[in-house]
C-alpha cells in the first residue's frame, strides 16, 4: 500500500514538474503550450499532462525540458521506492 501511495504522489510530481519553472524553461515551451495544449490553459497540471501526452507536437527545447524532469522524476520515484522497502523491512524486523 505505502509503495502505491509513494508511486502515486511521484507522479503527481511529475505532471506538476514537466509544466517549465525558470525563465529559460517557460520561454522554451510557452509557444509550444499554446500552439498544442491551449484547451488545457489555465490549468497547469491539465497543459503539463497535454505536453507529455502530445512530446512529438513540442519543439525540441521544450522535449529537453520534460526530458529532464521526468529524469528527475524517476530518480525521485526510484529513490522513494527505496525508502520505502527499507523501511518496511525495518519496522518488519522490529
Amino acid at each position: 500500500m505505502k509503495t502505491i501511495v509513494a508511486i502515486a504522489v511521484t507522479l503527481s510530481l511529475l505532471s506538476v514538474s514537466a509544466v517549465a519553472q525558470t525563465a529559460d524553461e517557460r520561454r522554451a515551451c510557452m509557444g509550444d503550450a499554446f500552439r498544442v495544449c491551449s484547451d488545457a490553459i489555465p490549468d497547469r497540471d491539465r497543459v503539463a499532462a497535454c505536453m507529455i501526452k502530445n512530446k512529438s507536437q513540442l519543439g525540441a527545447p521544450c522535449r529537453a525540458v520534460i526530458a529532464r524532469y521526468r529524469t528527475e522524476a524517476i530518480k525521485a520515484a526510484q529513490d522513494a521506492r527505496h525508502t520505502i522497502k527499507a523501511e518496511t523491512a525495518h519496522a518488519e524486523a522490529n
